[in-house]
């Protein structure tokens, strides 16, 4: 077994802030879209992995990121 360097945390945990909360709500709607409503994504589920990018590239558009893409072929088909 592999143990874990440290010590785990115990006590009472502390009220999320109001950023915090923002910060969980929005990791949890990706993660809900990515792991649930797009599902396994990989070269063999093809559509999938094309949504995954699609959504990815436009949630960091909408946050005001700029997004380069790095495109190439694996058997005839762009990834």
């Amino acid at each position: 077994m592999i143990k874990m360097p440290g010590r785990s945390y115990s006590g009472p945990f502390f009220p999320l802030s109001d950023e915090e909360i923002r910060i969980r709500d929005r990791l949890e709607k990706h993660v809900r879209i990515l792991a649930g409503e797009i599902g396994e994504r990989n070269f063999w589920r093809y559509e999938a992995l094309e949504a995954s990018a699609h959504y990815i590239n436009k949630t960091f558009q909408e946050s005001g990121y700029r997004v380069a893409t790095q495109e190439f072929q694996v058997e005839g088909k762009v990834v």
